[in-house]
Parts: C-alpha cells; structure tokens; sequence
C-alpha cells in the first residue's frame, strides 16, 4: 500500500491516484485552517475521456488557464477524473491543491473545490465507472473536511452541480439534476422541497365579551363582597370571643377560617378574569 505525505505546500501537485489511493491520500493532506467546505461537479467538454492522455494533458489545460486567461500559474480546478494515459486505468489527477483556492465558478471560488470530468455530458452522461470514481472522491472528501453529503443551492457546506451557479449546461445535458442525484447521492433526495408557508392561527375571541361570562364575573364579585362583609362581622365577634371565652370563640374562629378558604378560592377566580373586587381591602 502507498504511504502519502502532505503535500500542500504546493500549489499544483500534477499527481494521479487510483481509485483505491484517493482517501489515502486526502488524508494525509493539510487543509488549513478554514478548509474548503463545497464541492462542485463539472465536465470538460473537451478534451473528452478518449483525447485525454495524462500529464501531458493536464499541463496542457493549465498551460491555457495562465497563457489565455490570465489565471495564475498553477491555479484551476483541484480534481480531475480522467485516464492515467489514453486508454489507462480511471483516477484522480490532482490540479491545484486541496488547501488552496482555485478557480472553477466564478464568484464561488473561495472555500469551494472543483471536480472536473474529462467527458462530454452533453453528449453522453457519465457512465458507471465514472460515477464511482466520482462517488469515491466526494465520500473521501466528506470524511475528511465533513463537507455535508447533501445538495444545496446555496453557498453553503453541501455538493453541487456548475450549471447551478452559470449560465452552462456543465456538467452536461445528458446528466440531468435527477441523474446525478442518483449517482452521488443514493441514498438521499437531490433537494428536499420547499416548507409550506405557515398558516396563521385563528384569530380568538375575546371572552369578556360574552354576556353569559360578563354575568357569571358579576355574580362571583357580589358574592365576595358579601363575604368579605361576613368576615369582617366575624373578626368582631372573634374579638369578643375572646373575652367572653369558651364555646363561642372556638366556633367563631372555624366559621372565619371556612369563609376565609372560600373567598380566597373566588378571589383565585377572578383575579384569572381579571375582575377587581375590592377583597384586597379587607
């Protein structure tokens, strides 16, 4: 098994792995201390799978980036799944390092990192054997950065496809939103759908302006006034009581302490109305 070092300290790398090295090496690698947390899927349209012959063709492309377009020398996208040679075994070839930002979308290029396809989509969606290598690269780089398995519009942690963010077919006609759902992601739905908006709750009437409430409020007020009247005769006799003594004190001091439980319970009632009864007085 090959043992890999880090090696961002690089900006262009130029080094192809098997399918089976990829997560090794990604591992291995430094990413920095704000790592790219998006993935985006493109295709070359040309040069395609068949044209592609290997490092030559690597170099040749950023070789185009900095003469034509006046990229920096060694910055593109990261990842590349094409041939080691012209009919060679399928890989990664790694453009511009992981660690560092690349160019790939315009205005999406910081924190984001671009998997090119040597392919055509628009005439031909990618076959099995690329959707693996495809599958095995964006797993590895989950694992390793925790970039969400999940697609997203927006530009935020997730994976998602070039023609979101362009006025381009990228990654081709033939692969369709639901197709490569499918394939990246098969055990998930490309883009859940959108939340309903909430439904506002009914509006409530208001209690105080049922006569039949109004009428029982009044009621439980009358009655704690003339209880509150009661009490107030009781705690005279209760000082009465005292003097004289015996019997008459006893009874006194249980009528008061019954009403006293009573207009509590009614003044618990309407003050949840809120009723004002004047039993704060007594």
């Amino acid at each position: 098994m090959t043992t890999f070092t880090d090696e961002s300290a690089k900006l262009f790398s130029g080094r192809f792995l098997l399918p089976h090295e990829i997560a090794p090496w990604i591992a291995a690698q430094q990413f920095g201390a704000m790592p790219a947390n998006h993935t985006v899927l493109h295709h070359t349209w040309s040069p395609t799978y068949d044209q592609w012959s290997g490092r030559s063709t690597l170099d040749g492309i950023f070789a185009y980036y900095r003469r034509d377009r006046g990229w920096p020398a060694g910055v593109g996208p990261h990842f590349w799944v094409a041939p080691r040679e012209r009919g060679g075994p399928l890989g990664v070839w790694i453009g511009t390092h992981p660690r560092h930002d690349g160019i790939h979308v315009a205005g999406f290029n910081h924190r984001s990192l671009g998997i090119e396809t040597a392919w055509n989509g628009d005439a031909a969606p990618f076959t099995p054997a690329v959707e693996a290598v495809l599958r095995t690269l964006v797993f590895a780089l989950s694992s390793r950065l925790g970039i969400p398995l999940r697609w997203t519009h927006a530009k935020a942690p997730g994976l998602s496809l070039h023609r979101w963010w362009a006025s381009k077919s990228c990654p081709g006609t033939k692969n369709t939103d639901v197709r490569m759902a499918a394939a990246m992601l098969p055990q998930k739905p490309p883009m859940p759908p959108p939340l309903p908006p909430p439904v506002p709750d009914p509006p409530q009437e208001d209690p105080m302006a049922d006569p039949e409430v109004l009428a029982m409020l009044k009621s439980i007020n009358a009655n704690m006034e003339a209880m509150a009247a009661d009490l107030r005769l009781m705690k005279d006799r209760v000082h009465l009581g005292v003097r004289e003594g015996g019997f008459q004190r006893c009874m006194a001091n249980a009528y008061a302490a019954a009403n006293t439980a009573r207009l509590a319970e009614l003044a618990d009632d309407a003050r949840r109305a809120n009723v004002p009864t004047g039993f704060e007085q007594v």
